[in-house]
């Protein structure tokens, strides 16, 4: 079995961190493309030192190379044939995706907040719910009792309520954040609300030499903002923008 780590355009010189398991590190060479790959007997399983080995090896192509398109965990090939054929496959986007990400890393901003307290609204009437024409809409159960029913019927449009409440806001407060972050980047992805917790995660690629301006960025936002926790993660391989999902085991 084949694990890919990731691809890269124009490797200065050979791997040197360790696989998963500390297998070495190879390089599978299609066209342009140079490959980082391990050998194992069966494909590895998911672990926290085999996503951190992963990681490295990622890492570590990013300082050997012009260009890299990291592969997220999980890429296996029952072999050799089978990996350059998914490659060859999508070859000229895969040379696009290098182009992208030339030059460029990325960096990841998370977003904390207190959803209770920035999505405070008052409540709605309690009058029993309407149909079109304002006739008011029978909530009694099967077994006749009325106010179990409306109760239960109440409970839900509040529910609904409150979850569009939250996401309105959510977007409000991430489209405003976003707009600003972006700024120093040359492209950008966003996901509003992947937690509970969290209102927005960010991810940026950036220029090398923007780098100091962008993490600045994000202390101004961070400053800007004291209701909420700004985290900043990165500088990390392009994960977010190379568009490698299509990568799998054949």
């Amino acid at each position: 079995m084949i694990t890919v780590y990731g691809m890269a355009e124009r490797l200065r010189r050979p791997p040197t961190a360790a696989g998963i398991g500390g297998v070495p590190v190879e390089i599978v060479q299609n066209r342009s493309l140079a490959l980082a790959v391990t050998r194992h007997v069966s494909p590895p399983d998911r672990s926290t030192e085999a996503v951190l080995a992963h990681a490295g090896v990622c890492e570590d192509l990013m300082s050997k190379a012009d260009a890299v398109l990291p592969v997220r965990f999980g890429a296996v090939f029952g072999d050799e044939a089978a990996l350059r054929s998914s490659i060859d496959e999508r070859y000229e986007q895969l040379v696009d995706g290098l182009e992208h990400v030339r030059g460029r890393l990325e960096i990841g901003v998370r977003v904390g907040w207190d959803r209770a307290a920035t999505t405070a609204a008052p409540r709605e009437t309690s009058e029993a719910p309407g149909d079109a024409a304002g006739h008011e809409v029978s909530t009694r159960d099967a077994t006749g009792d009325a106010t179990g029913g409306r109760a239960y019927l109440m409970a839900r449009v509040e529910e609904e309520r409150r979850r569009n409440a939250v996401q309105r806001r959510a977007e409000e407060v991430a489209g405003r954040l976003h707009e600003s972050l972006r700024a120093p980047a040359v492209d950008s992805r966003l996901q509003v609300l992947p937690t509970d917790g969290l209102v927005m995660s960010g991810a940026y690629l950036v220029d090398c030499p923007e780098l100091d301006r962008m993490v600045a960025r994000v202390r101004e936002t961070a400053h800007e903002h004291p209701e909420l926790d700004v985290l900043c993660t990165g500088p990390w391989p392009p994960y977010s923008f190379a568009d490698m999902e299509d990568i799998r085991a054949r």
